[in-house]
């Protein structure tokens, strides 16, 4: 009976000490608060601008990548992923496949308010 409770234990520590892998979400919370400007200098001019009202806005960027098919698709476990596009494979390259990420930020009054993002290459790179 000890036995079982001393392995019952040792399960629910190792358990708890277990810690999360980062998520691409998690790379993108910082920025909630951050200025306009700032968000610009770090990611550059948006792909695409949606105004919602005159003190709000939608800023969009688009990633695309080629990458190894069978490779390593561990980033892929704690993240949305999905095919969100199809994607022409040109050369008929059946080594490789190409994915998209658009990560887009709510802007209002200069300042972010908001994300969301989607694709099938929405990882944290390690």
């Amino acid at each position: 009976m000890m036995i079982k409770r001393l392995s019952l234990i040792f399960l629910l520590l190792t358990g708890a000490c277990q810690t999360r892998k980062m998520t691409y979400a998690d790379t993108l919370t910082p920025w909630l608060g951050q200025s306009e400007e700032r968000l610009m200098q770090a990611w550059g001019h948006p792909y695409n601008t949606f105004f919602i009202m005159p003190n709000e806005k939608v800023v969009s960027y688009i990633k695309f990548a080629t990458h190894p098919m069978g490779g390593d698709d561990e980033p892929y476990a704690y993240e949305v992923a999905y095919d969100a596009i199809e994607t022409p494979n040109y050369g008929n390259d059946t080594t490789s496949t190409n994915y998209y990420c658009q990560t887009s930020f709510t802007i209002r009054d200069d300042i972010v308010i908001d994300y969301s993002f989607n694709g099938d290459d929405c990882v944290v790179l390690y």
